[in-house]
């Protein structure tokens, strides 16, 4: 009986790899068919192989496009469901929370206003603003339990950590600003939208962009000055509620005119702009010729035209002054 002993058997298989190599490298055509279907079985395992890293591949790929329409979504503000949470997409920097959508789920149930810290709890968790709490004599509107005893401390401490960007960001502002101070910043933001004041336009855009489309569409609806030089002005008493002041650089002001008084008008001037660019100007009115009465003040702002008259200060003016139920006034604007 023959006896193999582990090396025999290794260097009898390092033989037969030998001679098959030396046959493949002599190209014999004479092959054993047994090999042939070993040779046959590894080229679909390895067939295999390669089909499931391409669907593997595929996956990725997949995926990889998944991420980037969900980012492209969340950029443009949607959302990927129907409740609120859904609504909110928080990234987590290393010391800071990033409010990417606008939300209402840090807003109080009660007055839909935004949290801010001193925040209540009740022992089951409902959380209510210090405004509401005044209101609710001790009592959970949710479910009776006490409540203004217990701080949420974690949401407070939530809210103070997010930052988001301006809601201007779409006109071209790119401040990101904390969660707490982003209403502040609006009030003043540069890039507030605008609103055209000649009715029934719509447009709605930064002030550069309103110069631009009023040079373009109401050319001829304004009269045109220089700062710093006087130039007349008519108002109708009952048909014109302002008259549109386009000065050399485009921004627009309105002259107004408040005839809701049956003695006179009350005369004054906003500029149609973002922020609170209307207070680096000046202005004054002048009207009558032997009797004059004469106005010189600061140029309150707006971005939008609301048919709210100024009541701090105005030129008013009564009946005796007008010509044929007109209004004729001195106007300059300067800038300060």
């Amino acid at each position: 009986m023959a006896k193999f002993s582990v090396d025999d058997a290794g260097s009898t298989r390092r033989k037969r790899k030998k001679m098959s190599g030396a046959a493949e490298e002599s190209q014999s055509k004479i092959r054993d068919p047994h090999s042939q279907n070993q040779d046959g079985m590894v080229e679909s395992e390895e067939r295999a192989v390669e089909e499931v890293e391409n669907e593997e591949e595929e996956e990725e790929q997949l995926e990889e496009e998944s991420e980037r329409e969900k980012e492209k979504r969340i950029e443009e503000g949607g959302d990927f469901g129907t409740s609120n949470w859904s609504q909110t997409v928080v990234r987590i920097d290393t010391d800071v929370l990033f409010l990417e959508a606008k939300t209402s789920v840090l807003d109080c149930s009660r007055c839909c206003r935004p949290f801010r810290p001193p925040i209540h709890q009740c022992v089951d968790g409902h959380v209510v603003c210090s405004p509401c709490l005044l209101s609710l004599s001790g009592k959970c509107p949710d479910c009776s339990e006490p409540i203004g005893l217990i701080r949420c401390l974690a949401l407070e401490r939530v809210i103070e950590s997010l930052q988001t960007r301006c809601i201007n960001a779409r006109y071209g502002c790119n401040t990101t600003l904390s969660y707490l101070h982003r209403d502040t910043h609006h009030k003043i933001c540069n890039y507030r939208p605008c609103t055209c004041p000649v009715s029934p336009c719509a447009f709605r855009g930064s002030s550069r962009s309103l110069s631009h489309h009023f040079l373009r569409h109401h050319r001829n609806s304004a009269v045109k000055f220089r700062y710093g030089h006087y130039f007349p002005a008519a108002l109708n008493r009952t048909e014109n509620p302002f008259l549109v002041l386009l000065g050399e650089d485009g921004r627009l002001f309105l002259l107004l005119n408040n005839n809701d008084t049956t003695r006179g008008s009350a005369l004054s001037m906003i500029c149609i702009c973002s922020g609170y660019e209307g207070s680096n100007f000046e202005y004054e009115l002048s009207v009558g010729e032997k009797t004059t009465l004469k106005l010189k003040t600061s140029v309150e702002s707006t971005n939008e035209w609301k048919g709210v008259y100024p009541t701090d200060i105005f030129l008013f003016v009564p009946k005796g002054f007008f010509s044929s139920n007109c209004i004729f006034v001195g106007v300059s604007i300067n800038k300060c």
